[in-house]
């Protein structure tokens, strides 16, 4: 081989490294700006998906696992009705004096008046607590008028 030839493949040589080279860092260039891409696409789907999971109310949430949040009223109700039933079958079947009824009678008016004003304290109570917790956790969040 003479010194020409010798040239010539160094600088073909040299002319594929530089070449390759130069689309290497094209190839990595573009590489960088497509993940930067997908990074900003990543964190503004993130930013909706707290914005959206802020918004949700509890209710939202129960609705969507197909439960829903239950009244105390028709508990309470039921409960009251059940003593009121079970005081009057008793009073009517009870093989005592008018007297001795009538006291029955006031004595268990009297632990039903006791026993839904507990029940009422205790269901107070814990509505007021629920209201805290949730406060506390919703401090801070805008809600949309």
């Amino acid at each position: 081989m003479n010194p020409k030839q010798i040239a010539r493949i160094t600088d073909d040589a040299l002319d594929t490294v530089s070449e390759g080279s130069s689309k290497a860092a094209e190839g990595a260039r573009s590489a960088a700006s497509s993940v930067w891409s997908n990074a900003v696409t990543l964190a503004h789907h993130i930013s909706e998906l707290v914005v959206a999971v802020r918004s949700t109310g509890v209710g939202d949430i129960l609705g969507m696992v197909g439960l829903r949040r239950r009244s105390v009223v028709p508990q309470l109700t039921s409960f009251a009705a059940g003593v009121t039933l079970g005081a009057v079958v008793g009073a009517l079947f009870a093989p005592k004096a008018g007297s001795e009824t009538r006291a029955i009678l006031a004595r268990a008016a009297g632990e039903l008046v006791g026993a839904t004003g507990e029940k009422i304290h205790a269901t107070t109570a814990k509505l007021a607590n629920a209201a805290k917790v949730f406060s506390g956790h919703h401090s801070g969040v805008s809600h949309p008028s």
